[in-house]
Formats: structure tokens, C-alpha cells, sequence
């Protein structure tokens, strides 16, 4: 009876993953995001613990990182997904509090093709707002396993088929490949489902389960074989 409701239950998780990865797609690791950047120069000594603790009550529980941006430790970088522009006044105000010679100028976007004119306008603003775009992404990593994953699948598919030949060529190829799919299927669901946060790990497992899927197969092919 059991086994009447893992086809069933198989497919209506596929069928929601799918339906999430359409709409949402898949929630990506910190690293592999477009991020933010909030560069901010000081003019008097500072304490870097209590800006953490301004961008704390200011970003909303917002998942950011901190640093000093340079040797010198005059200026601090955050590094956040998104800030609104609530967020970044609220922010801007409460240093104007804590540091009261921050100065007044207009914040300046940092882009790449920047004039020396504003490059002037730029050293003397107050909070530098630039977008740091990821060097790569977790798909560019799943690229690299493509090609000998695919070789694997064809000749563990062959051999398997050919062990289980007497339940019939087409139903075991068949039966072979729609097993390996459906076991990776409902790991790449889940991720979609869950909001994992996709990175180098979950790739990295995710081809453990792709073995585990072969192996799965394999005793599957011996069941029908034996039977």
C-alpha cells in the first residue's frame, strides 16, 4: 500500500518545485546575489561595534556583512541585498546623531565609467552607494558536472537495461531513467520548496544524491532481474 501513494507524492512535489522555480526562483546563496554597497568615510575616530549596531536597528534583521574598506580604517563597507531608501535615510540619520561632523553633502552613486568631476564629488559625499554584482553563480558551477554526468547516465542506463532485459528493453529503459530523474527531480523540488539557499554545498550534495539515484536504479534493475 505504501508504495501506491510514492508515485503520487513524487509527482506533486515535482509539479509544486517546478511551479516555485517559475515564480521565485531559486533562493540563492549570499555570495551569488546582487548585493548592495554602502561605502561610508569618516571624519573622526569611530567604533565599527556601533555602526553594526545603528545598521541593526536600521536594516530590519536585513542579512548584511561589515568591514573596514580600507588598511587605514577610516571608512566601513556593508554589503546588503537591498536597502530602501527609508532604510538608507534612517540610516544616514541616526550616524548624523552618533557622528556629528559626518557630513551633510548628497550621497553619489558609484558607477564604472565615473568622471574625475565625479570622482571629486564622490571622495567628498558622505555614503558611497555602489552594486556589487556576484563573479559567479551556482549554475555556472552545475556547467562543469553537465557533460560526465550525462556520459555516466548513458552507460549506467545501457548496462542496467541490459541486466534487466527479460522485464522487457523499452520498460526497463524506461523504468531505468524515469527512477534516476524522479530522485533528482524531488532534490532540486525541495530546494525550490524549502528556499534553500543554493551554493557550492548543495550542488556538492546534490551530486551525492545523483550517485545514490544510480545506485538506486541498480537494485531496482537486480529486483526485476531476480523476479
Amino acid at each position: 500500500m505504501k508504495h501506491k501513494f510514492i508515485i503520487p507524492l513524487t509527482i506533486i512535489i515535482i509539479v509544486i518545485g517546478v511551479i516555485v522555480a517559475c515564480i521565485f526562483g531559486f533562493n540563492l546563496g549570499e555570495k551569488y546575489k546582487m548585493q548592495t554597497r554602502l561605502r561610508i568615510p569618516f571624519e573622526e575616530s569611530f567604533d565599527i561595534s556601533d555602526v553594526k549596531q545603528i545598521a541593526d536597528d536600521v536594516l530590519g534583521g536585513a542579512s548584511y556583512t561589515i568591514g573596514y574598506s580600507d588598511d587605514f580604517k577610516s571608512s566601513v563597507e556593508i554589503y546588503i541585498e537591498g536597502v530602501t531608501d527609508e532604510q538608507f535615510q534612517n540610516f544616514e540619520n541616526k550616524l548624523k546623531e552618533k557622528y556629528p561632523t559626518f557630513a551633510d553633502d548628497e550621497n553619489t552613486e558609484e558607477t564604472e565609467e565615473t568622471t574625475e568631476t565625479e570622482e571629486t564629488k564622490i571622495a567628498e559625499s558622505k555614503i558611497i552607494i555602489g552594486t556589487v554584482m556576484p563573479e559567479t553563480n551556482p549554475f555556472d558551477l552545475v556547467k562543469v558536472y553537465i557533460k560526465p554526468m550525462l556520459i555516466t547516465l548513458a552507460i549506467v542506463i545501457v548496462l542496467l537495461t541490459i541486466y534487466a532485459r527479460k522485464y522487457g528493453i523499452i520498460k526497463a529503459l524506461f523504468s531505468n531513467l524515469a527512477l534516476i530523474l524522479a530522485i533528482n527531480a524531488v532534490y532540486v523540488s525541495l530546494i525550490a520548496i524549502c528556499r534553500i539557499p543554493l551554493n557550492e554545498y548543495i550542488i556538492s550534495f546534490g551530486i551525492f544524491i545523483y550517485g545514490i539515484s544510480l545506485i538506486c536504479a541498480s537494485i531496482y534493475s537486480k529486483t526485476i532481474a531476480k523476479n
